[in-house]
């Protein structure tokens, strides 16, 4: 069977997450490669590939050439791809596009309309260093900046293409030892506003996991709409020839429009795998409005207060939130990943409430999710209860069985949800006789 889109977060290996053009790969003031007037969409693919999903993320842009010829949309994508030996376990057989060259490479999608079989038949328009890192912010940074000056559209859309790990991070690089935690992504679109006056319209995390309240929080004001998944995503990954195609061929393509399309389509390529007995990519996708993501925490707040003060038994909490839709993480934090409106429902209607506030309060978050997730596919097995945004939900209070004495083992008190709401403190309230640094 294929990997799927997740992966254990490895250690960080750079030691700032300041998004810096020093010492980084490749530059973002390189003199313009793409067209001067601007299109309708520029499409900014960040597909790391250096991990065990090489063959399916160099696939995926031999998927963008298939698109025709058009006039509204530029594709440029940064493609890293990794030795064989890592991309591969010993004895299995090699990727076979291209040459299966290594490192890391930028390309212009051509749309030819046709298949081209092993072959990149994409513009190559520079060759980074080999040393270059996709797990570093200042890697990812110099790619939007440049992709954004040379490639200038009405809206953009960012794709970061790897394994997800919920508010742990995602991109990561198995050759460096590296990924990007939701700050180091938060500060990265920061830093390319600020220098290009961008905020994309589409955010599309085609990984395992991202589609978790804590990262939507973190990321409320780096795009208009995040696109992602709550469960873990299958190795064969997003439609990449529908998502573009959309953006090529239809008219009045706003952000909310590309971003419902996605989930849409993602749904339809899942059905179409699992009538076909195919392998599974996505069984739970979801579009989300950044601009409500305060509303969200803000409820959950409330939820949490309510609960906290006595609203229900803790042992029936306990019970309430084991019953509660989760996804499928082998491990701990992903196992403990669940669905926000699930637990939110489940609350409502427990016999076990009685306290209007609480009820009001998981009311509250039902709405709260409902103009949050714009769009919401449930295709896959076992997704009918996912609502779109899953959050961290442990009933021992965020312990790891690795590190049994260590206060915050996942750094969940470190998410900026954690510093400004109060989530933590109902994870802690669960498990009294163990705090955590997000206790208030």
């Amino acid at each position: 069977a294929p990997p799927v889109r997740r992966t254990p977060a490895a250690p960080k290996a750079t030691a700032s997450a300041a998004p810096s053009t020093e010492g980084a790969a490749g530059s973002a003031d390189a003199p313009p490669a793409g067209p001067a007037e601007p299109k309708e969409w520029t499409i900014l693919g960040y597909f790391n590939g250096n991990n065990d999903l090489e063959p399916f993320i160099t696939d995926g842009l031999l998927q963008t050439e298939t698109v025709g010829p058009n006039e509204n949309v530029n594709m440029v994508t940064q493609l890293a791809r990794a030795p064989q030996n890592v991309a591969h376990a010993e004895g299995e057989r090699h990727t076979r596009i291209d040459g299966d060259w290594k490192g890391v490479r930028r390309y212009e999608t051509r749309f030819t309309g046709e298949p081209s079989g092993k072959k990149i038949q994409s513009k190559l328009v520079e060759k980074l260093p080999d040393f270059t890192d996709m797990g570093a912010p200042n890697t990812f940074s110099d790619f939007l900046k440049w992709g954004i000056k040379a490639y200038p559209a009405k809206h953009y859309m960012v794709v970061v293409n790897n394994h997800g790990a919920g508010f742990r991070g995602v991109s990561f690089d198995d050759v460096h030892d590296s990924h990007l935690d939701p700050d180091e992504l938060k500060q990265v679109f920061e830093h390319v506003k600020k220098e290009t006056g961008v905020k994309p319209d589409v955010l599309l995390f085609d990984a395992c996991e991202m589609g978790q309240t804590e990262v939507a929080y973190e990321l409320r004001n780096s795009a208009k709409y995040m696109v992602a998944a709550e469960d873990v995503t299958g190795a064969p990954g997003m439609p990449y020839a529908h998502i573009v195609g959309h953006a090529a061929f239809e008219s009045k393509v706003d952000a909310r429009n590309m971003a419902t399309h996605i989930v849409h389509t993602a749904g339809e390529d899942q059905a179409f795998r699992m009538f076909e007995d195919m392998d599974e990519a996505a069984g739970q996708l979801a579009a989300i409005d950044l601009s409500k993501m305060n509303d969200v925490r803000t409820a959950c707040d409330t939820l949490s207060r309510a609960l906290r003060k006595g609203g229900i038994a803790r042992d029936r909490l306990v019970q309430i939130v084991k019953r509660t839709k989760k996804f499928h993480g082998p491990s701990r934090p992903d196992k403990d990943f669940r669905d926000l409106g699930d637990f939110a429902y489940n609350v409502l209607h427990s016999q076990h409430v009685k306290n209007d506030d609480v009820r009001n309060a998981a009311q509250g978050v039902l709405d709260a999710i409902g103009k949050a997730v714009v769009a919401n596919q449930t295709e896959g097995e076992g997704m009918a209860k996912a609502h779109g945004l899953s959050v961290y939900l442990p009933t021992d209070g965020g312990r790891s069985p690795k590190r049994p004495r260590a206060r915050d083992p996942f750094g969940y008190g470190e998410l900026q949800m954690s510093k400004d709401g109060e989530w933590g403190a109902l994870i802690a309230h669960m498990h009294p006789r163990r705090s955590t640094p997000t206790e208030s």
